[in-house]
Formats: C-alpha cells, structure tokens, sequence
C-alpha cells in the first residue's frame, strides 16, 4: 500500500495520495468572498481525472450533523 500524506504547503491546493488514486483540494479562503465559499475535488486515477465543484454554503451540498 503506497500512500503520501496529506500535503498542505499552499493554502489553496491540497493534496493527498492512496496508492493510485491521487486527491486534490482546489480552492482558497478569500474574506471578500465569503458568500463563495467553494472548493473543487479533483481526483486522479491512470492519468484520467474528475473535477467536482462544491459550494460549501449550499445545504444542498453540504451534509449537517
């Protein structure tokens, strides 16, 4: 099992990889845009990717607890 761990040097690109799936955070914090608080998951697998793009204000996409 190879995994690096999670890689947090820039504030708006994090990163973290299990064996051959390769994560990332694309995103930031910006105070003037806090009613944008969105983020893209960009996961990475045999040189093919998926991008999702999630707005964490939304409830719709946001799980609660």
């Amino acid at each position: 099992m190879s995994t690096k761990p999670l890689n947090t040097d820039s504030a708006e690109y994090i990163t973290w990889q299990y064996e051959q799936l390769q994560f990332a955070l694309l995103g930031g914090f910006v105070i003037e845009g806090m009613d944008r608080m969105r983020v893209t998951v960009k996961v990475e697998w045999k040189n093919k990717a998926v991008r999702h793009n999630l707005a964490l204000c939304n409830t719709v996409g946001v799980e609660t607890g």
